[in-house]
């Protein structure tokens, strides 16, 4: 049996993975599955139709302290949640995936908000015999009062499923030569606006973002288009020459290796070039802390001037819960 939990409504980079995740296991592992969704209407067309789907509370602490499941599985049995704490199951392999620790990090995010960010991220650490992090960086960042709990816990690292990465969007004979793409939800830490600066201080490159509250950002030299299809994305990566992430702080950077997958030229901060495999980090052009939109500006025109049939598009990267899934199902 398998039990996801904590789907958000949103459908953003995180839970698109989410969704290969579930519809993986149901290819390629004959388990039972059981998916926890905050709303479950949403969902219908994205999930497998084998799975068993269950509406729950919004809020992140309601899922542990009512859980909609029984008391008790017959193991073999993995109850994995990617964001809620996850509900006790006797029987059952409790885990939980900590994406980056951005929201206890993040001084945009209103001190109320972030209390309770901490408070459901350590009911979930607490709650589980089993963390999955996407990289060793994200485990190693962890706040000083996390780390205890994670040092007494397996630990999984990797991205949870693998169908959708490797599978990069089909590439045009012809990318617009001085395109720049970024995406991401347009909240302070992404750094839009230096990314803004460096195009129009460039005055031949064209910026677009894509993400929740991008539109309003829309100018001359940029063009915001919000929140897309999964099509439209692939296709905005098909097109363009340089993907931008200059982000003071990513815990993984999942758009970065799906635009390097698509054909696209990388530039980056540090701060996400540590969070990223080497294989996309040795090709990509890098913004040093504490650099301007002048540097900036540079670092992207060498990336488009770059040539992309040079670019190496393999990555080993495999399902890390996919795959526990099937080894659980095959005893």
């Amino acid at each position: 049996m398998w039990i996801g939990t904590g789907l958000a409504p949103r459908l953003t980079g995180i839970e698109r993975l989410l969704v290969d995740c579930v519809n993986e296991c149901a290819v390629t592992c004959p388990a039972e599955q059981t998916v926890l969704v905050h709303e479950a209407d949403e969902w219908a067309s994205l999930l497998p139709s084998s799975a068993k789907v269950i509406e729950i509370p919004r809020r992140r602490l309601a899922i542990a302290r009512r859980s909609p499941l029984p008391g008790w599985v017959k193991p073999p049995a993995l109850v994995h949640s990617f964001g809620s704490p996850p509900p006790k199951l006797r029987g059952a392999i409790t885990s939980y995936t900590v994406h980056d620790w951005g929201p206890l990090r993040d001084r945009s995010i209103p001190p109320t908000a972030r209390s309770a960010w901490t408070a459901a991220m350590l009911r979930g650490v607490r709650a589980a015999s089993q963390l999955h992090f996407y990289s060793g960086s994200v485990r190693d960042d962890a706040p000083a009062v996390f780390r205890p709990l994670i040092a007494r816990r397996r630990v999984l690292l990797g991205l949870p499923s693998g169908p959708r990465l490797a599978k990069s969007p089909a590439r045009p004979s012809r990318r617009d030569a001085d395109s720049v793409l970024s995406v991401g939800s347009d909240v302070p830490r992404k750094r839009f606006g230096l990314l803004a600066e460096a195009v129009e201080y460039s005055g031949t490159l064209a910026l677009t973002l894509v993400g929740d509250g991008t539109a309003s950002r829309s100018n001359r030299y940029v063009r915001g288009l919000g929140r897309v299809t999964d099509d439209e994305l692939s296709q905005q990566y098909s097109r363009t020459r340089v993907f931008a992430l200059v982000s003071e702080y990513e815990g993984f950077g999942l758009p970065v290796l799906e635009a390097w997958l698509a054909g696209c030229r990388i530039v980056i901060s540090s701060e996400v070039a540590s969070r990223l495999p080497y294989e996309i980090v040795q090709d990509a052009h890098i913004l040093p802390s504490g650099a301007g939109p002048e540097q900036l500006a540079a670092l992207l025109r060498a990336a488009a001037d770059q040539p992309t049939e040079m670019l190496a598009v393999e990555y080993a990267g495999i399902g890390v819960l996919t795959e526990q899934v099937r080894q659980l199902s095959i005893h």
